[in-house]
Parts: structure tokens; sequence; C-alpha cells
């Protein structure tokens, strides 16, 4: 402390009034983490870092995960050189982006269509089946659809109402 003004003493590699000035060379092994050190033609040097490492000291640590690389709720892994996505049920692919076809292995039966969706898959049966993989055998009358007494038949497009008399329509 002076009279009305001040001074500092400087660590090494630092210079300036408030020591505010960086005067390290790279024999002051100023770069972390493995960083490389490259003298600069005007006296000073930068830091060539390692993959996971960044700043001008390579003292700050690549978070790779931080962009969120993963879709459809992947988790994210950062393995220093690469990250790996962990995928949820129904997503596959380096970055989950693939929807997993469901309907690659043909489940539904007796020649129903299916529908792919997220990790499942919905099959539309054709007349005379039902079930997840239309593997059940339906009967079309087992519903009772004909009312006041009328009697059912299995046609191919669906029941078919036999009416008492007095009474008509699909259902009587």
């Amino acid at each position: 402390d002076l009279e009305n003004d001040y001074s500092c003493t400087c660590p090494q590699g630092f210079y300036g009034k408030n020591c505010e000035i960086i005067a390290m060379t790279c024999a002051d092994g100023p770069c972390f983490n493995g960083g490389t050190c490259v003298e600069t033609t005007t006296g000073g040097y930068t830091c060539r870092c390692p993959p996971s490492y960044t700043g001008s000291n390579c003292e700050k640590k690549l978070d790779r995960c931080s962009n969120r690389p993963c879709l459809n709720g992947g988790q994210c892994l950062d393995l220093g050189q690469s990250v790996l996505c962990r995928c949820q049920p129904g997503y596959a692919g380096a970055n989950c982006q693939v929807n997993v076809d469901d309907c690659a292995t043909a489940p539904c039966q007796n020649a129903g269509t299916c529908q792919d969706g997220v990790n499942d898959y919905t099959c539309s049966c054709t007349l005379g089946y039902t079930g997840k993989n239309c593997s059940v055998r339906s009967d079309a009358c087992g519903e009772r659809p004909c009312q006041n007494g009328g009697t059912c038949f299995t046609h191919f497009t669906g029941p078919v109402c036999q009416c008492p008399k007095g009474f008509m329509g699909p259902s009587c």
C-alpha cells in the first residue's frame, strides 16, 4: 500500500498493474487435462485440447450429452470420445431415431392387416376372427344381433337375421 496508490506483486506468469495480463509460456505448463501447449509467434501460447475438453487451457470438460443427441426419450451416456444412446423399447439406431417395425414379423393371422405403433401393433381382423393377432375364431351370431325372436345366420358379410312375422330390418 502506497500513499494514494498501490502496487501488486504478481505470481509467475502474470504482470500488469493488477496482475491482469497473462505472460505464461509453455514452460509454465498452462494446459490442463492432457492438453498440448504450442508457443505462438506473439510470445504467448495456445492449448490443443483432447477431444473431451475445451477452454483456453483445456480446463472445461465437454458434456457431449448437453445437445440431447438421443431422440424419442433415449438416455445419453458420455463415453469421452463419443456418446452412447440407450433407447426406449420400440426404438433403435445410433440416436434412437428408428421406430422398430413391430409388423415385420407378420403377427396378424388369418389375413388380418397390421398397423405399426411404438413398441406395439394393431391388427385389423377379417370377418370371423378377433383377438390381438386375429387368431380367435369369432361367432358373428354370438352377440345375438337379432331381436324379437329373429334367427341369426352367419354370412360372409356378417350376421344376417331372419325375422318372425310382423318384424323386419337388419335386427328385426
